[in-house]
């Protein structure tokens, strides 16, 4: 679905034309264009190439995706991206979707294969009051970044839950289960502070000034989105160390059910060899036995082996050894 926004600085108007009408908007240099394509066709792809012109480069690029944020300098225009939050998700685990974009001085053309709340939003609020955001690529720009970053703070919340939720499950009834999930969330962790690392530092170019598109009365608000970006990017590494102790957790609870294992098995042990060593002599088949043939010797051996037991079991007992 392609989406067209074009905004005329002069008469303080907008406009939705179509994809022939695009050519004649984007020559006009009193306008300000917002091109927004969202899972497109073929056709609606071939604007970017077609109609606007981008190297063959940028475009392969938003066709086949999967690339870590960054930003590529093209004669008059930029070519950026970036990561979104992906809230279509069906489980509760962090994952994050590919928005490029083109930015040059008249317009803004966003590419991504999925709905994306950030430019959804955005487009919510060009929508109500165009002249608020079309005033200039880079302030739309702003205003998309800053929906995508402000975004982030669900998926964080979700992370967090769930490392609640596994600690207290650590350390009160540790499950086998236990180590996928401290698995899956190091991998989400670790994927959050790789992206939020990446666009931390492109956010970080963008409010020095490292951006020809940006003015420098907006530097201010790009310099603020670097530092939500900085707090993602923080709380991600606090995960990762969250998660490094509830490995520990778990590992020193396995070990502690191994010890208790052992110790178990050990004390079955130590009380089993008096009984066997008792066993063994007198079963061996001897002529002369002492006590052979009489009933109260029999006896006196089974009350030697009790005894030996209780004696086993109390000394045990008084050494704390059945203790984890």
């Amino acid at each position: 679905m392609i989406r067209i926004f074009s905004y005329s600085r002069e008469s303080k108007r907008m406009e939705t034309p179509g994809i022939t009408e695009l050519p004649r908007h984007i020559a006009d240099r009193g306008r300000m264009i917002w091109v927004d394509l969202e899972h497109p066709t073929d056709e609606e792809t071939g604007v970017l190439g077609g109609i606007f012109g981008f190297h063959t480069l940028a475009v392969e690029d938003c066709i086949h995706g999967h690339h870590l944020p960054k930003a590529d300098h093209y004669e008059g225009y930029t070519f950026l991206a970036v990561h979104a939050v992906d809230f279509a998700r069906s489980e509760e685990r962090f994952g994050a979707l590919d928005v490029n974009i083109f930015i040059g001085d008249r317009f803004v053309v966003t590419y991504h294969k999925a709905q994306i709340k950030g430019i959804s939003d955005t487009r919510g609020h060009v929508a109500k009051n165009p002249g608020s955001l079309l005033r200039s690529p880079d302030w739309l720009m702003r205003g998309i970044l800053d929906a995508m970053v402000d975004n982030y703070a669900p998926a964080i919340q979700m992370l967090d839950r769930r490392l609640d939720g596994l600690e207290q499950g650590l350390l009160t009834a540790p499950q086998n289960g236990h180590i996928q999930e401290i698995a899956a969330l190091r991998r989400e962790a670790l994927h959050l502070r790789r992206t939020a690392g990446r666009q931390q530092e492109l956010l970080r170019q963008m409010g020095c000034g490292e951006f020809p598109w940006i003015s420098r009365d907006n530097l201010v608000y790009f310099q603020d989105i670097h530092d939500h970006m900085t707090r993602i990017f923080q709380t991600a590494e606090t995960c990762l160390a969250l998660i490094a102790g509830a490995t520990e957790i778990y590992l020193a609870q396995v070990a502690s059910r191994t010890n208790g294992a052992v110790r178990a098995l050990t004390a079955k042990v130590c009380l089993s060899l008096p009984l066997l060593l008792i066993a063994g002599i007198l079963g061996m088949n001897l002529k002369y036995m002492p006590g052979a043939g009489d009933e109260r010797a029999y006896l006196a051996v089974l009350g030697v082996m009790a005894f030996l037991v209780a004696a086993g079991l109390a000394l045990l007992r008084k050494g704390r050894w059945f203790l984890n």
